[in-house]
Order: C-alpha cells, then sequence, then structure tokens
C-alpha cells in the first residue's frame, strides 16, 4: 500500500484554451479567481486531500503558462497556509495530444497504486478521500467522480409529437456524468495504447471492460469553468467558496530543476 505521504496529484491542463481566445492568449489554467490561478485552486484541492507531489500535463500552452505562474523553469514549490511544502511540475506532453495521451508522460512508480486526477477546471466540494477509499475497496484502478448538474437546456417529455411534460433546466437524479475527478493506480497506463487515445473514451472504455472502473456519486456543490461567462458566474455565486481565508492562499515559487530527471523534458517524445 503507497503511503498517503507519497500521494501524487496529477492536473490535466493541455488543452488549446479555445473559448478564452486560443494559443498566444491567456491559458485557461491561468485564469484568474478569487486571485488565484485556477490551476493552483486545482492543486489547492489536490493538496487538501493529501498529495505531496503536483505534476500539470501542459501542451502547446506550456511556455505561456510557466511564464503567468511566475516560474523560472518548470520546477517549483507550492505552499499552503504556510503548513504544506509541495513539489510542483510543469510537465510538458504533447501538441496535438489526447488526454490518455498525456497521461502516458507519467511513468508507473509515479503513480504507484494509489494517486488523484483532476481537470483544470472543475471544482467541487466532494471529499477526495472517500474517492479514494471506494477505488481501494472495490480493487479497481479507477474510479471516477459522478455528478449530475443541473442541465442547461429544457428537458422535454413527449408522447409522439405531443408534449407532456416540460422542465426547464432540470436537476436530473437518474443522469450522471463525469465530474472531472479520479482516483486511480499505475494500471491506467496499461489501458493507453497509443497518444490520440482520450481518456474519456478509449482508455475507461478499456477499464470499463475489464471491470476495473467504479464511479461515485456526488450531489454536493460543483462547478465546470469552461467559458467566460463560467469565470463570471463563479465569481457572482461561488466567489467564496474560491476565496482563501486567513492568510491561506496558496503560494507558488521556483526552485532549481534537479540535477538529473526521467523523461519529462519539455520537448521530449510521447
Amino acid at each position: 500500500m503507497t503511503d498517503r505521504s507519497t500521494l501524487t496529484g496529477v492536473i490535466l491542463a493541455g488543452g488549446n484554451s479555445e473559448r478564452f481566445g486560443g494559443i498566444g492568449a491567456c491559458p485557461k489554467p491561468a485564469i484568474e479567481i478569487a486571485g488565484l490561478p485556477l490551476v493552483l485552486h486545482a492543486a489547492a484541492k489536490l493538496v487538501h486531500a493529501g498529495c505531496q507531489r503536483i505534476i500539470v500535463l501542459t501542451g502547446e500552452n506550456h511556455d505561456q503558462l510557466q511564464y503567468r505562474l511566475g516560474l523560472s523553469s518548470r520546477f517549483g514549490r507550492l505552499e499552503l497556509g504556510g503548513t504544506a511544502h509541495v513539489s510542483f511540475e510543469l510537465r510538458f506532453s504533447g501538441i496535438n495530444v489526447a488526454t490518455g495521451g498525456r497521461l502516458a508522460r507519467l511513468q508507473k512508480q509515479e503513480l504507484g497504486d494509489n494517486a488523484l486526477l483532476s481537470y483544470t477546471d472543475v471544482f467541487s466540494d466532494c471529499d477526495l478521500g472517500e474517492l479514494i477509499s471506494l477505488r481501494r475497496q472495490a480493487k479497481a484502478g479507477l474510479a471516477v467522480l459522478a455528478v449530475n448538474p443541473r442541465q442547461p437546456w429544457g428537458l422535454i417529455t413527449m408522447d409522439h409529437n405531443r408534449i407532456t411534460a416540460f422542465s426547464e433546466k432540470p436537476v436530473a437524479d437518474n443522469q450522471w456524468i463525469n465530474g472531472g475527478f479520479f482516483a486511480l493506480d499505475a494500471s491506467i497506463l496499461d489501458a493507453i495504447q497509443q497518444p490520440e487515445d482520450r481518456l474519456e473514451d478509449q482508455v475507461i472504455e478499456r477499464m470499463i471492460a475489464q471491470n476495473t472502473a467504479v464511479a461515485l456519486p456526488h450531489k454536493g456543490w460543483w462547478r465546470s469553468i469552461d467559458s467566460p461567462k463560467d469565470v463570471q458566474l463563479a465569481l457572482k455565486k461561488d466567489f467564496a467558496r474560491f476565496d482563501f481565508q486567513n492568510g491561506k492562499q496558496p503560494q507558488l515559487s521556483s526552485i532549481a530543476p534537479p540535477a538529473k530527471s526521467h523523461r519529462s523534458e519539455k520537448r521530449g517524445k510521447i
């Protein structure tokens, strides 16, 4: 069993941020809410869950993100509330690579038998410890947080062409979506066959076929930041959830690169 002190947190942050201006604009992971970039909000969630190492998988946005975070290299140290000091790494994971291909930039020993993964742009009050416990109890390689947020459309129920019921933007208790948080182990790397594989498609499908994927339902708070409109909505409705009180806002600082590192050089091949 992996000790919690070695728990690795991985953040997928390699998208092109097209809804935020695309390549050349401020990458979505660096967009700020309550004065803190989204990627550091995501990292703080993983650190609170016990992660002692954060690896951010970047893409074509790598240089921009490093600049926006004020890092002199891809290596840093994240301090949270003056108590947690966590290693922080921006790891280039390729251009035009899908989410599964980005995960292939990790090594099995980095994930071990216990790790956490999140997107950059999803936030929740879920207990990630419960996600870890579910995966272990089920002896699964992957546990996904399942959420059922309010739908953005009106739901129509029909009998042939006649409308029998209409509900504007409902919460459907029997409809669950991928909440963007995952507990996993190194076996997920065996389910990735090529850089074009998507975690959300081929990778999860293979793990389902092997009966090694489970889900944890969560009906609490959950917010996805998909567009500038979502940023404004979060600032208006959820500011207190993103605001760090009592001087506990995460602080990221640069550190000297290690003398020798594994296969994670910025322009390395997938």
